[in-house]
C-alpha cells in the first residue's frame, strides 16, 4: 500500500507544482472501490509541503443536492473561511450581471431572487454563463491560495454538474486548482438519459485527460468521504427545488419539488407551499421545453390560486399558463388567458404585477407580430425602467420595428436599438447584443438602406457563429437570404436560405422548420423557378399535416396557398390554381398578410383574365398595388414582378396605351432599385417580345429535404411513442387508487384530475344514474373557461348507453344547447355499476388546438371500467373496516378504533405549525352499579342497557368527539379542540342526565316491559374522569398518556362515592 501512495503522492506533486505556475490541472480515475482512492487521497495530500486549501465530496446515487453540488458548496465555504467581501469577489470575478443578484444570495446563505425573469430563447446561453461564472469565482479565489478539490463516486452526479465539469476541462486553462475526479467508468444505469449523459462524459474525459485506473485494492474499501446525512423537513426540501431553479439545475428542481409534492400527501401543508412547488415543477418542464408536462402543472397552479383566491396567486398562474401555450404556438389560447391574468393582475394594486402581466401581452404580440396597445407598451417601458429590469427591457425594445406608428421618425426607432444595445454590451448579453443586431439590421431594410442593414445582419451571424446555436443560426441566415432577395442578389440569397436550411436538420422546432421552407419557396418564386417553388412549398405542407401547425412566424397558411396557385397560374395549370382559390375562400377568416395581400390580388386577376373577364382582371391588379405595407418600404421589391405581371396581362388583352403605361413605371422602379434581372423582363415586354423560359438562373441544389421530412416523421413517431408510454403509466396511476386511498371521494376526486392532467380537455365530470336520478358526483375544469354542462344533455348522452366521440366542430345539430356551444370535441362513455346504475364519465375540449381521437376514447373507456370496479371493491372494504373497528353490541367505535383515532390525532398534532397549540380533553366514563342489573335482570337486559346507554352519549356529544366502548361497561370519549373546562361542563350536563332525568331508569322500564324499582343505592348512574392537555407538535406522543391520566381520574370519582367526575390534576 506504501507503494501506491508514493505513486499517487508523485503523481499529484508532479501536477500541483503546474498549479502553482497558475495551470489549472484535472486528473480522472476509474476505479470500483471508492474506498481505496479516499485513502490514496487522504494519505497522499500530506505530502505536500505548500499552503493550500482542500475540500472532498462524495456522491450519493439519488441523493437530492443543491445546484452543481458540490462547487457552489466550496465557494461559500471559502468565502466564508477567509472572510471574502462578496461584492468585490463577484466585480473581480465579472460574474455574468444577471446573476450577481443569486450568487451573492446565495453565498449570504439566503434563498435568492432574481426579479429580471429569463427570457426562454437565452435558457442555453444563461446555462453557459452560469458555468463560466462559476469558474471565474472559483479562479478569481485561487489566486492567492490553491486549491484542490477532490470528488469520489463521481457516477452519481447529477448531470448539469456533470456539464458544469465539462465546461471547467475546457474553459480553465489558468488557475491555481487541481480537480481530482474518482468514478466507476463502467457504471450501467438503466435510465437511458443518464446512460447517455454519462457515456458522453467518459468519452470525452478519454479524450481530453485520458482515465487513469487505480489498483483495485479491497483493504480500505469500507472507508468513505460521505457525512452523516440528515433528514430534510418539506421546508427544506422546497427551498432546495427553489434554489436549484434559480441556478438553472432544472431536472434537480424537478426532483426534488416532486419528492416534495409527494411529501404533501401526509403532510398538513399551507397553499402558499402547494403553489410554490406546483410553480417549481412547472416552470422547470417549462425551461425544458417540455411544455405538455408544465402545462399540466399550471393547470394545477391555477386549481389552487382559486381555492385561496390570491389574485396575485392568480395572475400569476394565468400568465405563466399563457406563456406556455404561447410556446406552443397556440396564441388564441394564450390570448384569453391573458385576459385573466391582466383582471387578477390589477386587483392586486401590485405595481409589479401589473408590469409582468403588461410584458406578458407584448410576448403575444411580438409573436404574432401585431403590435400591443400604444398606452400599455410605454406603460411596459416605464415600469422597466423604475425597477430596473434591463434583460426584460432590452426584450421589448428588440422588435421596435412593430411599433413604428408609436414614434415620429426613424431616428427615434434607431435610438431604441441602439440603447438596446448598449444595455446588451454593459449586461454582456452577448445573446441579447446578436438580437438587437439583427433588428437594427431591419429597421434599416424597412427604409431601404440595404448596405447598413447587412452590416449589422452580419454583425449579428458573426455573434451567432461565435455560440453556436443552430436555431438563432437559422433565423438570421433567412434574414440575410431576404435581404439579398430584396436587392435581386438571388444567387446570394439562395446561398444564405442552403446555410439556414443546413442548420434545420439540427432543430426540432418545426414551425421554424416551415417558415424557412416558406422563404425558400418565396426565393424560386420571385426568380421565376415555379416548378422548384411548387416541390418545396409540398414539403413545407407536408411538415404542417405531419405536426398539425397552424401557426407560421410573419406568414399564415392561406399566404402558401397563395404562392402555390399563382405558381401553377404561371405553368398555365389554371384548375389547381382555382381550386387553391376555394380554399383560400373557405378560411376567409384567415386573412393573408400585407404583401400576399397584393398576391392574392393579383392571383385573382389572372384566373379572372383566363375566363375572359378582363375588367375584373383590371380592377384585381388596380387594387393589388393599393395593399403593399405602407411603413415597410422595402416592400416596393414585390413591385418590379408586379408591373411585369400586369404588363403581360395587359399584353394579353391588347391594351397597348396602357399596357406601356404600367411597363414604364416598372422599368422606371427597376432603374432606380438597381434590378437588373426584372429590368430585362420588361424590356422585353416593352419591345414586343415574350418572356418564355426567362427564369433566373439559380444554383442546381440537392437540399435533402426528404430527410428533414422523415426527421419530422421521427419526432412524431417518437411523440406517439411517449403518448402510450404515458397511457400506461395513467391506468397503472388508475389501478393504484385502490391501494393508496380509502376514501370514495378523494378517490373520484384523484381519477379527475388523472385525466385533467394526462389528456388534452378542459372539462371533466363524472355522474351516477340510477332509475330516474341523476347526480354529478364531481366536476373539474381547467382555467381557461368555466363551463355548466347541462344535466338534460348528460340523460341525453346516457340514454344511448354507449361510449361516444362527438366532433362538436363538424357536428352542431348534435349539440343545441346554447351554453355548451363553447366546446368542440366531446367523449361520454356509461359504465355499469351496480344493478340498474350506471356511472358516466364526460369529458369535453373547449380550447381550439386541442382534439380528442378513438385512442383517447379507448383510454378513458378502460379507466372507467377500472374505477368502477375500485369504488365497488372499495365500498366492500370500507364495510370490512367499520365492522372491524366497531362495537358489535353497542354500534360505537371499539377498542381498536379508540387506538387508530389516538394515532391519527397524532399525526394531526406533529403537522401543526411550531407554537400552535391544540387543546385535547379525554372522558373516561364507568357505569355505577351495572353489575347489579347483570345479575338482577339477567346479561341480556345488562347488554340492552349498555346499548341504550352507548346511544345517550350518541345523542350527547358532537358529531366531531370520538365515541368508543373500552370494554365491559367503561367508555372513552376524545373531545379535540377542547379545554379542561368545557371538558367539564360536559361532564357534568351528562352526568345530570343519568342521575337527576334518570334517562336510563326510565330505558330500564321499556327494556323489562315495567316499572322498575330500583334502591338509591343501585341507581344507574356513571362515574367519569377527565383528563386534559395544551398540546404543541414537540409533545404530541402524550397523547396516549391522557386515556391512562383520564382511567386514573376515573377511579377517584369511583372511590369517592360514584356519580362524581374528577378531573386529573386537581387536587
Amino acid at each position: 500500500m506504501n507503494k501506491q501512495i508514493n505513486l499517487f503522492s508523485n503523481l499529484l506533486q508532479n501536477n500541483f507544482e503546474k498549479v502553482l505556475k497558475n495551470k489549472c490541472c484535472t486528473l480522472h480515475f476509474h476505479s470500483e472501490n471508492m474506498g481505496n482512492f479516499c485513502y490514496l487521497v487522504d494519505n497522499s495530500l500530506s505530502t505536500l509541503n505548500n499552503k493550500f486549501l482542500f475540500y472532498k465530496y462524495q456522491f450519493i446515487a439519488n441523493k437530492i443536492t443543491e445546484p452543481y453540488e458540490p462547487f457552489l458548496n466550496i465557494i461559500r465555504e471559502i468565502v466564508i473561511k477567509l472572510n471574502i467581501n462578496i461584492d468585490q469577489l463577484l466585480e473581480n470575478a465579472n460574474v455574468y450581471p444577471s446573476h450577481r443578484i443569486l450568487f451573492k444570495g446565495y453565498l449570504q446563505n439566503q434563498l435568492p431572487e432574481r426579479k429580471d425573469e429569463i427570457v426562454l430563447d437565452e435558457l442555453q446561453y444563461e446555462f453557459t454563463q452560469m458555468c463560466k461564472s462559476i469558474c471565474k469565482i472559483l479562479k478569481t479565489i485561487s489566486k492567492n491560495t490553491p486549491i484542490i478539490i477532490a470528488m469520489a463516486d463521481l457516477q452519481f452526479a447529477d448531470c448539469n454538474t456533470l456539464e458544469l465539469i465539462k465546461y471547467i476541462n475546457s474553459f480553465s486553462a489558468s488557475g491555481k486548482i487541481m480537480f481530482i475526479y474518482c468514478y466507476n467508468k463502467n457504471y450501467y444505469f438503466e435510465d437511458s438519459t443518464k446512460y447517455d449523459n454519462w457515456s458522453s462524459f467518459i468519452s470525452l474525459s478519454e479524450e481530453r485527460h485520458s482515465i487513469i485506473d487505480l489498483p483495485q485494492d479491497t483493504s480500505n474499501e469500507n472507508l468513505s468521504w460521505h457525512t452523516a446525512d440528515s433528514s430534510n423537513s418539506l421546508d427544506e426540501i422546497v427551498n432546495l427545488a427553489s434554489l436549484n431553479l434559480s441556478f438553472l439545475n432544472l431536472k434537480n428542481a424537478i426532483s426534488c419539488a416532486s419528492i416534495a409534492k409527494n411529501l404533501t400527501i401526509t403532510n398538513v401543508i399551507k397553499e402558499e407551499t402547494r403553489f410554490k412547488i406546483f410553480e417549481i415543477l412547472a416552470d422547470s418542464h417549462y425551461y425544458l421545453g417540455e411544455m405538455d408536462n408544465a402545462l399540466i402543472y399550471y393547470r394545477t397552479l391555477s386549481e389552487i390560486a382559486h381555492k385561496t383566491n390570491d389574485y396575485k396567486m392568480l395572475s400569476e398562474a394565468y400568465r405563466k399558463t399563457a406563456l406556455a401555450y404561447l410556446k406552443n404556438y397556440d396564441v388564441n389560447t394564450a390570448t384569453k388567458l391573458s385576459s385573466q391574468c391582466l383582471k387578477y393582475a390589477a386587483l392586486t394594486k401590485d405595481e409589479f404585477q401589473l408590469l409582468r402581466a403588461y410584458h406578458l401581452l407584448f410576448c403575444i404580440s411580438d409573436r404574432t407580430t401585431h403590435p400591443m396597445d400604444r398606452d400599455r407598451y410605454f406603460f411596459l417601458l416605464n415600469l422597466l425602467e423604475k425597477y430596473n429590469l434591463k434583460n426584460t427591457y432590452v426584450h421589448c425594445l428588440k422588435n421596435a420595428s412593430l411599433y413604428s406608428d408609436y414614434y415620429n421618425n426613424v431616428a427615434d426607432l434607431h435610438a431604441l436599438c441602439d440603447k438596446a444595445i448598449e444595455i446588451s454590451k454593459e449586461n454582456q448579453n452577448e445573446f441579447a447584443l446578436f438580437v438587437s443586431y439583427h433588428k437594427k439590421g431591419i429597421i434599416y431594410s424597412y427604409n431601404e438602406d440595404y448596405d447598413n442593414a447587412l452590416t449589422y445582419f452580419l454583425k449579428s451571424k458573426d455573434l451567432r457563429l461565435k455560440l453556436g446555436y443552430s436555431l438563432y443560426l437559422t433565423r438570421i441566415y433567412n434574414g440575410i437570404g431576404y435581404l439579398y432577395m430584396l436587392t435581386e442578389k438571388y444567387k446570394e440569397s439562395q446561398r444564405y436560405y442552403k446555410k439556414a436550411i443546413s442548420q434545420l436538420h439540427k432543430i426540432h422546432d418545426f414551425n421554424e422548420v416551415s417558415a424557412t421552407l416558406c422563404n425558400y419557396a418565396f426565393l424560386h418564386f420571385i426568380s421565376r423557378n415555379y416548378k422548384e417553388c411548387i416541390k418545396i412549398i409540398d414539403k413545407q405542407l407536408q411538415i404542417m399535416r405531419i405536426f398539425n401547425i397552424t401557426y407560421l412566424p410573419y406568414r399564415n397558411i392561406n399566404d402558401i396557398y397563395i404562392l402555390k396557385a399563382l405558381c401553377f397560374c404561371k405553368l398555365g395549370e389554371y384548375f389547381k390554381a382555382t381550386n387553391l382559390v376555394t380554399r383560400i375562400e373557405a378560411t376567409s377568416s384567415i386573412t393573408p398578410t400585407h404583401n400576399y395581400m397584393l398576391l392574392y390580388c393579383m392571383l385573382k386577376g389572372l384566373i379572372y383574365a383566363e375566363n375572359n373577364q378582363y375588367d375584373l382582371a383590371v380592377n384585381s391588379f388596380e387594387e393589388a398595388i393599393c395593399k403593399l405595407d405602407s411603413a415597410n418600404k422595402s416592400s416596393k421589391f414585390m413591385l418590379p414582378m408586379y408591373y411585369l405581371e400586369y404588363g403581360e396581362l395587359l399584353f394579353k388583352i391588347n391594351s397597348k396605351q396602357h399596357v406601356e403605361e404600367v411597363l414604364k413605371k416598372g422599368l422606371s422602379l427597376c432603374e432606380k432599385m438597381n434590378y437588373k434581372y426584372y429590368k430585362g423582363l420588361i424590356q422585353n415586354l416593352l419591345e414586343g417580345k415574350q418572356n418564355q423560359n426567362t427564369s433566373y438562373k439559380l444554383s442546381k441544389v440537392d437540399l435533402d429535404l426528404d430527410s428533414i421530412i422523415e426527421l419530422a416523421k421521427q419526432d412524431i413517431t417518437l411523440n406517439k411513442l411517449q403518448k402510450k408510454i404515458r397511457e400506461i403509466e395513467f391506468l397503472s396511476k388508475i389501478q393504484e387508487l385502490s391501494s393508496n386511498l380509502l376514501d370514495r371521494d378523494a378517490i373520484i376526486e384523484k381519477y379527475l384530475t388523472l385525466i385533467l392532467s394526462n389528456f388534452p380537455v378542459d372539462v371533466v365530470n363524472l355522474y351516477y344514474h340510477k332509475d330516474k336520478e341523476y347526480l354529478c358526483l364531481a366536476s373539474k375544469c381547467t382555467a381557461i373557461t368555466k363551463i355548466e354542462v347541462p344535466i338534460e344533455y348528460i340523460k341525453r348522452l346516457l340514454d344511448k348507453k354507449v361510449p361516444q366521440l362527438l366532433s362538436l366542430c363538424n357536428d352542431k345539430e348534435s349539440l343545441d344547447l346554447n351554453n355548451t356551444s363553447s366546446m368542440r370535441f366531446i367523449i361520454n362513455i356509461p359504465e355499469k355499476f351496480g344493478p340498474n346504475s350506471y356511472l358516466d364519465l364526460f369529458v369535453a375540449t373547449i380550447n381550439p388546438q386541442n382534439n380528442l381521437t378513438e385512442d383517447d376514447l379507448n383510454i378513458l373507456s378502460i379507466s372507467i371500467s377500472q374505477l368502477s370496479t375500485i369504488l365497488a371493491k372499495v365500498e366492500q372494504d370500507l364495510e370490512l373496516l367499520r365492522a372491524s373497528r366497531t362495537d358489535q353490541l353497542t354500534g360505537v367505535n371499539n377498542r381498536q378504533a379508540l387506538q387508530i383515532a389516538i394515532n391519527e390525532e397524532i399525526l394531526r398534532i406533529k403537522n401543526t405549525e411550531d407554537k400552535i397549540t391544540k387543546d385535547i380533553s379525554v372522558i373516561f366514563i364507568d357505569l355505577d352499579n351495572f353489575k347489579y342489573y347483570n345479575d338482577t335482570f339477567g346479561h341480556n337486559v345488562g347488554d340492552l342497557i349498555l346499548k341504550s346507554f352507548a346511544n345517550i352519549l350518541k345523542q350527547y356529544f358532537r358529531p366531531t368527539d370520538f365515541i368508543a366502548r373500552f370494554g365491559g361497561d367503561e367508555f372513552v370519549i376524545i373531545l379535540p379542540d377542547t379545554n379542561k373546562e368545557t371538558a367539564h361542563i360536559m361532564g357534568q350536563k351528562l352526568l345530570s342526565k343519568l342521575s337527576h332525568e334518570a334517562v336510563l331508569k326510565h330505558s330500564l322500564s321499556e327494556i323489562i316491559g315495567v316499572t322498575a324499582n330500583i334502591p338509591d343505592e343501585n341507581l344507574l348512574t356513571c362515574s367519569i374522569g377527565i383528563a386534559s392537555h395544551s398540546f404543541t407538535k414537540n409533545d404530541a406522543e402524550k397523547l396516549d398518556v391522557l386515556l391512562h391520566y383520564a382511567d386514573k381520574a376515573q377511579y377517584k370519582s369511583k372511590n369517592s362515592g360514584k356519580n362524581a367526575i374528577s378531573i386529573y390534576g386537581n387536587s
